[in-house]
């Protein structure tokens, strides 16, 4: 399996701990599968929701990386990245893009907007596993 070839070198180990995720999807079989991948396999710590707004609203959680989709209740992809980056609590937050929604336009709207990655759907685990190490280490 490409995602156990993808492992965090020992290095890593310890900072992937304190390396604060959150996953924002509608779908709630990957949420389930990135969570797990990422928190057992990869020793992040992982929240995830599947309303944009929501996770605007919670003070709770202050993210290194948010991996999220463009599509979702509430408030679409483009509006939720601005908001985020008009927020000073997450003037250091990555952000990953993993839709299917992404075209030629859209991929350009989203670099002026500073992501840091996009991912098509459907996306191979392992290489949203390697953005997301690479993610990482671009943070430490």
């Amino acid at each position: 399996m490409l995602a156990n070839k993808l492992e965090i070198n020992k290095k890593d180990e310890n900072l992937s701990s304190k390396f604060n995720i959150v996953l924002i999807d509608q779908n709630e079989m990957l949420l389930d599968l990135l969570d797990h991948e990422l928190t057992k396999y990869k020793g992040f710590s992982v929240t995830h929701t599947s309303n944009g707004a929501e996770f605007l609203n919670s003070s709770e959680v202050e993210p290194d990386l948010i991996l999220m989709d463009m599509i979702m209740e509430g408030v679409n992809g483009i509006e939720l990245i601005k908001k985020i980056k008009s927020e000073d609590r997450f003037a250091e937050t990555k952000i990953i893009i993993l839709s299917e929604k992404l075209n030629e336009p859209v991929v350009e709207q989203l670099k002026s907007l500073n992501v840091h990655d996009v991912i098509q759907k459907p996306a191979n685990i392992g290489e949203v596993l390697f953005k997301v190490k690479r993610s990482v280490r671009d943070q430490i």
